[in-house]
């Protein structure tokens, strides 16, 4: 791929994905009730767009045709191609570095037993029961790990809290949350330079943390103060940084605002004509591949006359005496 090509990849899926991103937030605002979890989708959905953009040509007489030999490309073209990869050094940097963390605090912790693990995680419809770390480093309960996840709990919690801690955990699991978020990952990676791009990171993290928010209640039969009060303790006592790859139940003060107004504000079942209504939505934002006819490769001077020297044997045996050389230049010029 060059550079020029990845540029033009890289705008396009900028545009539509920026379009798409719009769209879905006004839909959100006018339809604020409808379910953190389905809100969710919508956005892995958006984020799909983003990424699978740049994996789509625009079309193949453009590839061809633009992107031919001898085509230079320009400074913005190459500055694009610089950054990007520059973001993603820095990234899979970052990415090292959290995950040596991770690693380093499971060394400290130690596995740990709790009796609701079982009974939580067969309600919850999960097959395999993660296993729990705990250690007084930990001041955020956390599930990380992609094929076999694990939950980091905080020493010292309370049965009853400790039990509603682990069903947010044990939802993140059930969700998949862990695997999707190496999307948004590779979302914020390519796409560092959009702002919307980002905020689709954001809203999607509001709408996780919701709908796990909303399943651990419903697990542990909690009502809204008494989770409130959970979400609020451990987010003024979080001091550990975010990492990557990692799904708390902590967060920051603005982000639990948003999640308390958006359990208190409820979500309602949807009916069958809204759900064939949304699923139509969402096959629309999925990009869409292009083809098109290649344009005629360039043929130089001197291959006219080489090509014209092979067929003039042929030409000579042909009715409508035409010459070879005209039937070559027609060649190059793309008519039949």
């Amino acid at each position: 791929m060059t550079v020029s090509l990845w540029a033009e990849l890289l705008l396009r899926s900028s545009i539509q994905g920026g379009v798409a991103v719009v769209v879905v937030w006004v839909l959100f605002r006018l339809f604020p009730r409808i379910p953190a979890h389905v809100q969710g989708w919508l956005w892995r959905l958006i984020a799909l767009k983003f990424l699978l953009g740049l994996t789509i040509p625009v079309s193949f007489q453009t590839v061809r045709g633009n992107w031919g030999e001898g085509y230079e490309a320009n400074f913005v073209e190459i500055l694009m191609a610089i950054l990007s990869g520059l973001s993603t050094l820095v990234a899979l940097g970052i990415l090292i570095r959290d995950l040596t963390i991770i690693r380093k605090l499971r060394g400290k912790s130690v596995e740990a037993s709790y009796p609701d693990l079982i009974l939580l995680a067969t309600h919850m419809g999960i097959r395999r029961a993660p296993r729990i770390y705990t250690s007084w480093q930990i001041d955020r309960p956390m599930a990380a790990g992609f094929l076999r996840p694990v939950i980091y709990m905080p020493q010292g919690l309370d049965q009853d809290t400790g039990k509603v801690v682990l069903a947010h955990e044990l939802a993140h699991i059930k969700r998949k949350d862990l695997v999707w978020q190496w999307l948004f990952t590779a979302l914020d990676i390519l796409f560092f330079f959009h702002p919307l791009a980002r905020m689709v990171t954001r809203e999607y993290q509001k709408c996780q943390e919701t709908a796990c928010d909303a399943l651990a209640m419903d697990a542990c039969h909690t009502g809204m103060a008494q989770y409130g009060r959970i979400l609020l303790q451990f987010t003024v006592n979080s001091k550990v940084r975010e990492l990557s790859l990692v799904a708390n139940m902590a967060g920051t003060y603005a982000s639990l605002y948003s999640r308390i107004i958006r359990l208190n504000r409820g979500g309602r079942p949807l009916a069958t004509g809204s759900k064939l209504l949304l699923a139509c939505f969402a096959i629309s934002i999925l990009p869409t591949w292009k083809t098109t006819h290649a344009a005629p490769l360039p043929i130089s001077e001197s291959e006219v006359q080489v090509l014209a020297q092979v067929a003039q044997p042929v030409a000579m045996t042909r009715s409508d005496s035409a010459s070879a050389t005209g039937r070559v230049m027609t060649l190059k010029e793309g008519r039949p």
